[in-house]
């Protein structure tokens, strides 16, 4: 974990662009790989690994972890219908809108 951060500070002073790809389950790495179609097709925000888990960003602006398959989100957002999409999923933080446990995003 420690030599990531290293990259990452690098990148940002240097102005590069290395990646790290972490070693993960089989499971999680179709968790993740599905997250990064989700992006692709632009029905989640962002989407990254860190420490074995999956994080995805919504577009209402909060951070989930996704652990299972079923929990990546489906009927995401399409550009026409994002305001409406936050609007309904508002929720307190601590409840799960679509996977895991969801976070304040900074």
């Amino acid at each position: 974990m420690k030599s990531k951060k290293v990259v990452f500070e690098h990148n940002k002073k240097y102005k590069t662009s290395y990646y790290v790809f972490e070693d993960l389950t089989r499971n999680r790495s179709e968790i993740a790989y599905h997250a990064t179609q989700l992006k692709k097709s632009q029905d989640i925000k962002d989407t990254w690994t860190s420490g074995g888990k999956i994080f995805i960003i919504h577009f209402i602006d909060r951070i989930s972890v996704c652990t299972r398959m079923h929990d990546l989100p489906k009927g995401s957002p399409t550009a026409s219908n994002r305001k409406t999409y936050a609007s309904a999923a508002r929720e307190p933080v601590g409840h799960s809108v679509h996977c895991g446990i969801i976070l304040e995003s900074s």
